[in-house]
């Protein structure tokens, strides 16, 4: 195979490539964005895990997806140790998850239950006792 030649089929991988990544939707890129961190891959997570979130922010504010894509993030940020990014997108994703669908939510629980991991890595332990606390309250409940 002829340089030139080799030099197109890599080029045609790659726009391939390009057209199927485009194509991918929200839960493929979480999907793959998991799948990236749980074999070490964490740039290829974190842009995977954010394309997620830029996907899901289609669907609305009131769509719980978005609310689930914004935890996946939050949590990698949190296994990474970047709680200040970890933050706004559990505040984000709480205040969603509420809103739409109810304080009483298990949605709502599961939000908290991860939120309050974030804070104890933090040493913010009496902001994550009340989340915990409210997680608990909320799972009895339902």
């Amino acid at each position: 195979m002829s340089f030139l030649s080799f030099r197109s089929v890599i080029l045609c991988v790659a726009f391939v490539s390009l057209l199927a990544c485009q194509e991918m939707g929200w839960r493929e890129y979480s999907r793959a964005g998991l799948e990236a961190c749980a074999r070490g891959d964490y740039g290829e997570a974190e842009k995977l895990l954010s394309a997620a979130v830029d996907e899901a922010e289609h669907f609305g504010p009131e769509d719980t997806r978005l609310v689930r894509v914004l935890v996946n993030l939050a949590g990698f940020y949190r296994t990474m140790g970047r709680h200040a990014e970890a933050e706004p997108l559990y505040d984000r994703a709480l205040a969603m998850s509420e809103e739409s669908l109810g304080l009483e939510h298990p949605t709502v629980a599961m939000v908290l239950e991860n939120y309050a991991v974030s804070l104890r890595k933090t040493d913010r332990e009496v902001e994550a006792d009340e989340m915990e606390v409210r997680a608990k309250a909320i799972r009895a409940a339902n």
